[in-house]
C-alpha cells in the first residue's frame, strides 16, 4: 500500500523493534526472578506486544493526521521532504534514548517507568546532577548518536521511498479511523494493573511510555472508586475498635468519622529533646546485626546493642515521602502520592505540631535542596523551622553532590542547631534527614571503600558519620537529655518477585538515650507509625492523637501497614493482606525468611476487613480535612 503515512509506518516498525528488543534484554537479565516454565515468555512478550502496538498507535496519530490534511503543494516541496527527514532522524534518536533510560531505570528500580519517573521528570536539577555524576553522560549519549545514525543508514532506501510516498500516496479512511480508535479505547485502561502474578512478568509485560502516562494519571487515586470498601460508619466503627489498643478515649462517641482520642498519661511528662534522624536507604541487610558480615556498619551494630532495637521494624513504603509520611503524622500509606507530596498538607497533626504545643523549637533539618518532593513546604505548613542546604554556611560544607551535603556536614548543622535552642531555655525536636546513602554514591575518602565505588561504600560511610556525630553529641551539655531515634526512610530497593516484596520493607530501628532509656531488642513486630506514638510515650505527654501507630513499649496487637503506591498491604505476625486497584484483594502466608505462599480470602476474612476499615478510614480522614488541627 504506497501510503502518504509510509513514513510513519517505518518509524512505528522500528519501534516495534527496539521495544521488543528491550523486552528481550530485561527478560534475559532478570530471568532468576520470573516463574520458571517452558512457555512463561510466551505470555510476556504477547501482552508486550500489544501494550507496544498501542502505543505506536498513538505515536502514529498525529503524524498521520498531519500528512493527510497537509496540501499536495506543501507536501510536495523539497523543504518539506528535507524536514520530515530531519525530524524522522531526531524522533528515532528520542526513541533509542528512551530505550536506553528504561534500561538504566531498570537496573535501579527492577520496573518500567512508573511514579518516581514522574518524579524524576519534574525534580530535574537533582536528578540531571544524579545522572551526570553516576553515569558516563558523554559516552552514553555518543553511542545513541551513533546508534540513532547507524539505524537510520540501514533503512537508508525505506526511508527514501517513504519519502516519496508522503508527496502523493493515498491515506485510506479505515487506517485513519483505526489510528483514532485504538487510543482512545486504551486510555480508559492506563490505570489498570493485572491482578496477579509474578511481578517482574507483570513489569516485563508492560510498555515504558504507557506506564509512564499511566503513573502520570494516577498521582491520586480514589479510594472510593478503586479499592474495596464497608460502610463509612462500619469502617470506622472497626477502626477505632482497633486504634484503642492504646488506650486512648474517643473525643466523640460512635458513630463519628473520625479516629480523634485523647492520649492520657500519668506522672509529670519527661521534657527530653529528641533528634530522629531519618537515614536515606538503609536496608536492615546492611547491618551486621542482621547478618551482614562485610563489616560496614560497626557504629550501628554497637549502637543497636545499646539502645532499644526494634529488629523486625518495617517500613511502609519505598520513597523517602512515605518515610518522612509515617514518621510525621503516623498514618497508613494511602493510594497515590504521599501526603507529604499533596496541596494543602499544612496544619497537619503531626508529632511536631503536638510538641510544639507542649512548648518545644521544631526543626526540619535536611542536607539537600527541601524544595525536592514539597519536603520544606510540607514541613513548614506544619509548623516547622526549616534547615537545608541553601541555608547552611558555605564555610561548613565540606563535601557535596547533587543530592545534598555529606551527612558529617548534615550532623554539624544538627549540632549548632541544638546548641542555639538549648541556649533559649527551650527543649527541641530535630527531624534530620541525610542524603550519603543514595546514588552516586560519592563522599568523603575517610572510609577504606573509595568513594564513589557502589553502595557498600555509602553505607560504610553513612555509618562513620553517624558514629561521629554521636561522639561530638556526648560532648554536649544536652546530651543526657536527649534522645536519639535512627531510623532508615526506605529500603536500598523494593524490587522482588511479588507485588509487595517483605523483605524489601526490612529496615533498622534505634532508640538511643544512655540513661533514659534501658537497652533491649524487641523481636516483636513493629512498623514506622509505631514510632511517633512511641517517643510520646517515652515523653510521658498526654496528647490528642489522630495516631495510627501504637507506644510499642505497651502491649498491644502488631499491625503493619505498607504499600508502594497502588498496593495497600496490612501484615501481621503470619498473614499479610492486599488490597489493590479494580477491588482486588489478595491474602498471604508469611514464612520465617519473609516468603509469601497465596492463601484463598473470604469476604469476612477478620484481616482483609481490618485492611479495608483502616485504609478506607486514613482516606475518608484526609479527604474530609479531619487530619488537621484545630486552629483556636
Amino acid at each position: 500500500m504506497k501510503s502518504r503515512c509510509s513514513l510513519v509506518f517505518l518509524f512505528c516498525g522500528l519501534a516495534l523493534l527496539l521495544f521488543t528488543a528491550l523486552r528481550v534484554v530485561l527478560y534475559v537479565q532478570s530471568y532468576s526472578n520470573l516463574e520458571q516454565g517452558t512457555w512463561t515468555w510466551v505470555p510476556v512478550l504477547v501482552q508486550g506486544l500489544i501494550a507496544d502496538l498501542t502505543v505506536c498507535s498513538w505515536m502514529a496519530l498525529g503524524p498521520c493526521l498531519y500528512l493527510w490534511l497537509a496540501p499536495r503543494w506543501l507536501r510536495g516541496n523539497k523543504l518539506h521532504s528535507t524536514l520530515l527527514a530531519l525530524g524522522f532522524v531526531i524522533a528515532l534518536g528520542l526513541l533509542i534514548f528512551e530505550v536506553t533510560s528504561e534500561w538504566f531505570f531498570w537496573d535501579e528500580f527492577s520496573a518500567r517507568f512508573n511514579f518516581i519517573a514522574v518524579d524524576y521528570l519534574i525534580y530535574t536539577t537533582e536528578v540531571i546532577g544524579n545522572i551526570r555524576e553516576s553515569y558516563p553522560m558523554p559516552l552514553i549519549l555518543g553511542v545513541i548518536a551513533a546508534a540513532t545514525l547507524f539505524v537510520t543508514w540501514l533503512v537508508r532506501r525505506p526511508l527514501g521511498r517513504s519519502l516519496e510516498r508522503s508527496r502523493s500516496g493515498g491515506s485510506p479512511g479505515w487506517l485513519l479511523a483505526a489510528l483514532v480508535i485504538l487510543p482512545v479505547v486504551q486510555v480508559a485502561t492506563l490505570d489498570a494493573e493485572p491482578a496477579k502474578g509474578n511481578r517482574y512478568a507483570q513489569e516485563l509485560a508492560k510498555n515504558g511510555m504507557a506506564s509512564f502516562v499511566g503513573a502520570f494519571r494516577a498521582n491520586t487515586l480514589d479510594y472510593q472508586e478503586y479499592y474495596r470498601t464497608m460502610p463509612e460508619s462500619e469502617a470506622f466503627a472497626r477502626a477505632r475498635s482497633i486504634l484503642a489498643r492504646d488506650g486512648g478515649a474517643y473525643l466523640q462517641p460512635d458513630p463519628a468519622e473520625n479516629v480523634e482520642r485523647s492520649i492520657t498519661a500519668t506522672g509529670p511528662e519527661q521534657r527530653h529533646n529528641v533528634i530522629l534522624v531519618t537515614i536515606e536507604s538503609l536496608s536492615a541487610d546492611f547491618l551486621g546485626v542482621f547478618g551482614n558480615d562485610k563489616g560496614l556498619t560497626p557504629n550501628l551494630d554497637r549502637l543497636a546493642n545499646e539502645s532499644l532495637n526494634f529488629r523486625r521494624l518495617f517500613a511502609t513504603g519505598t520513597r523517602t515521602v512515605r518515610g518522612l509520611e509515617s514518621l510525621s503524622l503516623s498514618v497508613p500509606p494511602t493510594p497515590g502520592r504521599s501526603i507529604v507530596k499533596r496541596p494543602d498538607c499544612g496544619d497537619l497533626s503531626t508529632i511536631g505540631s503536638i510538641l510544639a504545643a507542649k512548648g518545644y523549637s521544631t526543626h526540619f533539618i535536611y542536607g539537600g535542596y527541601g524544595y525536592f518532593d514539597n519536603m520544606n513546604a510540607y514541613f513548614a505548613a506544619n509548623g516547622y523551622a526549616i534547615t537545608d542546604r541553601a541555608d547552611m554556611a558555605k564555610e561548613n560544607i565540606s563535601f557535596g553532590n547533587v543530592w545534598g551535603v555529606c551527612d558529617e556536614d548534615l550532623y554539624g548543622e544538627v549540632l549548632r542547631k541544638a546548641d542555639e535552642t538549648v541556649a533559649t531555655g527551650k527543649p527541641f525536636f530535630a527531624h534530620v534527614m541525610t542524603t550519603s546513602n543514595h546514588r552516586p554514591y560519592t563522599y568523603p575518602n575517610v572510609v577504606s571503600i573509595p568513594s564513589g565505588t557502589g553502595r557498600d561504600g555509602a553505607v560504610q560511610y553513612t555509618d562513620y558519620a553517624i558514629g561521629r556525630f554521636l561522639e561530638a553529641a556526648r560532648a554536649k551539655p544536652w546530651f543526657d537529655n536527649t534522645i536519639f531515634v535512627f531510623i532508615a526512610d526506605h529500603c536500598s530497593t523494593s524490587a522482588g518477585k511479588t507485588e509487595i516484596a517483605l523483605s524489601k520493607y526490612h529496615i533498622p530501628g534505634f532508640l538511643y538515650a544512655p540513661g533514659l532509656i534501658e537497652p533491649e531488642t524487641v523481636e516483636g513486630l513493629s512498623s514506622m507509625v509505631d514510632f511517633p506514638p512511641t517517643i510520646l510515650g517515652l515523653l510521658n505527654m498526654s496528647y490528642e492523637s489522630r495516631f495510627y501507630g501504637r507506644d510499642l513499649r505497651k502491649p498491644g496487637r502488631p499491625l503493619v501497614m505498607l504499600g508502594n503506591y497502588q498496593t495497600l498491604g496490612l501484615m501481621t505476625e503470619d498473614s499479610l493482606v492486599l488490597l489493590r486497584p479494580q477491588q482486588v484483594v489478595e491474602k498471604y502466608a508469611i514464612a520465617p525468611d519473609l516468603q509469601l505462599t497465596e492463601q484463598p480470602v473470604a469476604d469476612d476474612d477478620p484481616l482483609l476487613l481490618d485492611a479495608i476499615s483502616l485504609y478506607q478510614t486514613a482516606t475518608t480522614m484526609w479527604d474530609a480535612g479531619t487530619m488537621r488541627v484545630k486552629k483556636p
